[in-house]
């Protein structure tokens, strides 16, 4: 009786809480210079070795107005090494998204520019990419899963084996 109490009691605290917050994604980042925002994200969020993985990137004004077309490159650098090159290349509504299969793990710099007339507004941000990334989050879905639906077991057996007895 007391597991139903707790359970029951731990539903109305649940059931009283307003206001949920996403996490910010792993690889992603948002920047304000030069009257612009820029921001990246990756898909999937922490990329694995040898795996495709989608590069987002939105570049628009600092409060979120679109900008039509903008000119914008993109390079992706390991350590000192530049392993990839987009651009410049005049982009309509800001967004712009790569495909690409990053060779080993490690940590990656994203270094964006946007062109204007007379200067270039340069961003850099880090993207992680790991061995075993999705292997580790399955085994923890799984154990999160399983673990509370194995101790309700548990607990309704044992009370059922004390009623036998």
């Amino acid at each position: 009786m007391k597991v139903y109490a707790i359970l029951a009691i731990s539903l109305l605290l649940l059931a009283m809480i307003n206001d949920a917050y996403a996490h910010s994604l792993f690889n992603s980042e948002i920047r304000r210079i030069g009257g612009y925002k820029i921001q990246i994200a990756t898909d999937p969020e922490i990329p694995s070795e040898n795996e495709n993985t989608k590069i987002m990137l939105v570049v628009s004004g600092r409060n979120d107005e679109d900008l039509g077309e903008v000119i914008l490159s993109l390079r992706l650098l390991q350590g000192e090494n530049v392993i990839y090159e987009f651009g410049p290349q005049l982009i309509q509504d800001g967004h712009l998204n790569i495909d690409y299969e990053f060779e080993k793990p490690g940590q990656y710099i994203a270094e964006v520019n946007v062109y204007e007339n007379d200067r270039i507004i340069d961003a850099k941000f880090n993207i992680g990419v790991t061995r075993t990334v999705s292997m580790i989050f399955i085994s923890m879905i799984i154990i999160g899963v399983f673990t509370p639906v194995g101790l309700i077991l548990a607990i309704k057996l044992s009370q059922r084996n004390k009623r036998v007895l």
